[in-house]
């Protein structure tokens, strides 16, 4: 039962990530990718009330969204790692939690699209290590 809340807090994350990116950033590559403006401009209209709940600030705008998405990643992670224990920790374990940062990067040497923000990093660093002590450093009894 613990897998399948990681799981559901996984994609609540990745859809609330999501949503903010369809009512305060609709340009981003990824959601232009994925809609048609048809269909854009319903969701916008059918979400138009979670603004009254978040407002229009840079924060929500530029890094929550993202800040959501890291989180939902980190989730997935636990589930598989630490709850199911599908693979060892391993390179693909460790790019995934890098994985953020390394998009970061490569915005900001402009090999991909998007903007490089020191703010992002700041906030992907202060979640993974909340996520490391809270979730993944944790000992079970019986580990050493």
């Amino acid at each position: 039962m613990k897998g399948f809340f990681y799981l559901l807090l996984s994609f609540l994350c990745l859809l609330s990530g999501s949503v903010i990116y369809i009512l305060y950033t609709p340009s981003v590559f990824f959601i232009r990718a994925t809609f048609s403006l048809s269909t854009l401009f319903t969701l916008q209209e059918n979400l138009r009330w979670i603004k009254y709940i978040f407002s229009d600030t840079a924060f929500i705008r530029y890094h929550l969204s993202d800040i959501l998405w890291y989180q939902s990643l980190l989730f997935m992670i636990i589930y598989i790692y630490h709850i199911k224990k599908i693979f060892h920790a391993g390179v693909v374990y460790y790019f995934a939690i890098s994985l953020p940062f390394v998009f970061e990067i490569l915005q900001l040497v402009r090999l991909i699209p998007g903007t490089f923000d020191w703010w992002d990093i700041f906030f992907y660093l202060i979640l993974l290590f909340l996520n490391y002590f809270i979730y993944i450093g944790k000992k079970k009894p019986n580990e050493k």
